[in-house]
């Protein structure tokens, strides 16, 4: 094992605050032979710095810089200009268990797969507290490596479309030519689902051996309804690959599961306005089976729901708010249903109109 080579390719754009403790846990891995690709992409603190001081201290660490291009393309610089047996994608704001890479690279050989997924915590940089992530891998543990073909209708939806959680085998990314979009947001969704689809085997580690950064300054979270538009783009392309690598007929069903959450994620930080502008873009730009798609998680992310339960059991009432219509069930029963349009409220008992009130001045 000691003779394959990870090559670790990380991204910065002002992490100044954090750089130190992911460079930490990359260099001070149990895993000695990788190089360290970091990709400085124009930052304007002194991430750059602290890069070349570690630099100076560890030649694996290989410093790009140049002029402002967003992690997509700076994760595409690294596949570039990488040397490694295996790419792993790590964002310079997160931070990684000491023995993360052998153990991936471990299980990866072991199994002769083409990818390895592991876990994750989530650590809160507000209150320092790192906390589970679930583990959503551990029923696909006992299968590892599993063939993708066996998982068609659940592959997309079974982990994130993160790279830092994925150890990949260099050969079918730079074979296929599959690289990550340059987008502010959503640039590893095209990335991830296609490898995973392209992939002959999967390995599964539910081991939780990164530490995923939340609630720092600059998230890239922060306005993510301005940015909502580029989960249009994103799940396009992965449509768009997954015909061209003829693989659309395997995992067409998948895909559009993963689509639906895509779109209701970025719906989710979307104010009403923003709504309207990525509703018009979808329209222009999906197909009319996935704008489809796209409707129905617009309608879902309209919707609200809120219940009261019988000793925190029994669910005895049901409150929905969709759009201007508003239900409550007692018991699974409709017993109120309010509608409002623009002239006027109408309310109804148990399916019964009791009244209307006109809300013209």
């Amino acid at each position: 094992m000691n003779n394959k080579k990870v090559s670790i390719i990380v991204p910065v754009y002002n992490a100044e605050n954090y750089l130190k403790q992911c460079l930490d846990s990359i260099v001070n891995q149990t895993y000695k032979n990788t190089e360290i690709i970091c990709i400085n992409d124009a930052s304007t603190d002194n991430s750059l710095s602290i890069l070349k001081d570690y630099g100076k201290n560890d030649k694996r660490i290989k410093i790009l810089s140049g002029e402002h291009i967003g992690a997509g393309k700076a994760r595409n610089l690294g596949i570039k200009n990488c040397s490694g047996d295996y790419l792993l994608f790590l964002d310079c704001d997160d931070f990684f268990e000491f023995n993360m890479v052998e153990e991936m690279l471990n299980k990866i050989i072991n199994e002769n797969s083409d990818i390895v997924i592991c876990e994750n915590t989530i650590f809160d940089d507000a209150t320092g507290k790192d906390t589970s992530n679930g583990n959503s891998l551990s029923k696909y543990l006992s299968a590892s490596p599993i063939n993708p073909k066996n998982y068609s209708a659940e592959l997309f939806t079974m982990t994130s479309a993160c790279a830092w959680n994925k150890l990949f085998k260099a050969s079918l990314v730079k074979e296929n030519a599959v690289f990550f979009e340059d987008l502010t947001s959503c640039n590893d969704v095209t990335f991830t689902y296609t490898m995973l689809a392209l992939a002959k085997s999967i390995s599964i580690i539910d081991k939780q051996l990164v530490h995923y950064r939340t609630n720092q300054k600059n998230n890239i979270s922060a306005n993510r309804g301005d940015k909502a538009i580029n989960g249009i783009y994103a799940v396009n392309t992965l449509e768009r690959n997954l015909k061209n690598y003829n693989l659309w007929d395997t995992f067409s069903k998948t895909f559009y599961h993963k689509s639906r959450g895509v779109f209701l994620n970025e719906l989710t930080h979307c104010n009403e306005q923003q709504k309207q502008i990525v509703t018009e873009k979808a329209k222009e730009n999906l197909s009319q089976e996935l704008f489809d798609v796209f409707i129905s998680s617009l309608e879902q992310s309209n919707k609200r729901t809120w219940k009261v339960k019988l000793f925190n059991i029994i669910p005895l009432i049901k409150v929905i708010v969709k759009g201007k219509k508003t239900t409550a069930k007692f018991l699974g029963i409709q017993l109120l249903k309010i509608e409002k349009t623009s002239c006027k409220i109408k309310f109804c008992f148990c399916g019964i109109p009791i009244f209307t009130a006109s809300t013209k001045k």
